[in-house]
């Protein structure tokens, strides 16, 4: 027989686990990346909203063939996953670049005043996609490593250096190089 102290933990454990499953209602996305044509370093902030879809499923089935409880569970499940994999725009993006003073520090310092003006129920995404790197931090983590943004998001410095010296993720070999990066380059 369990101890009362046990079951407690055991519960505390298994709640704070589920906790950490559940999908963030906001997701903030910091974009950065090298303009093609003039060479400076920019970026945007996006946050991102779940969307709720309503399904209806009573209008089109028959209550005599189904058991109603039945119904309503998988129309909740079916609405959860829906919700999971559907998200919209909740704000215009917040555009920020190298040469008016707003960079990557800024850029994360802005993303950190979202987080907080949303409740604290939000995740944060750095990602470049020229080089290819996108990490993600939890509201948990957030909020755990909020007053050091070096550590969270480390990668902040490596991205500010290699968009400087011009790198490019390279598809074929896998790997962030600089140079002419082609199918061609790749074979020799």
């Amino acid at each position: 027989m369990p101890l009362p102290g046990q079951r407690a933990k055991l519960v505390n454990t298994l709640d704070n686990q589920m906790a950490d499953d559940l999908v963030p209602l906001y997701r903030i996305e910091v974009q950065v990346g090298r303009g093609p044509k003039t060479g400076v370093k920019a970026g945007a902030i996006v946050v991102f909203k779940l969307n709720s879809v309503d399904m209806n499923f009573e209008k089109g089935l028959n209550p005599e063939r189904y058991d109603p409880q039945t119904v309503a569970k998988v129309q909740n499940e079916l609405q959860n996953e829906i919700n999971k994999q559907t998200e919209t725009m909740h704000q215009d993006p917040i555009y920020f670049r190298e040469t008016e003073g707003r960079w990557l520090q800024w850029a994360i310092d802005k993303a950190l005043e979202l987080f907080d003006r949303y409740g604290c129920c939000a995740s944060i995404k750095l990602k470049c996609p020229k080089l290819k790197i996108s990490v993600t931090r939890s509201a948990k983590e957030v909020s755990a490593l909020r007053s050091n943004p070096r550590e969270l998001f480390p990668v902040m410095e490596d991205i500010d250096q290699l968009l400087e010296k011009g790198f490019n993720y390279d598809p074929w070999t896998k790997t962030i190089r600089r140079g002419r990066i082609s199918a061609k380059m790749a074979k020799r």
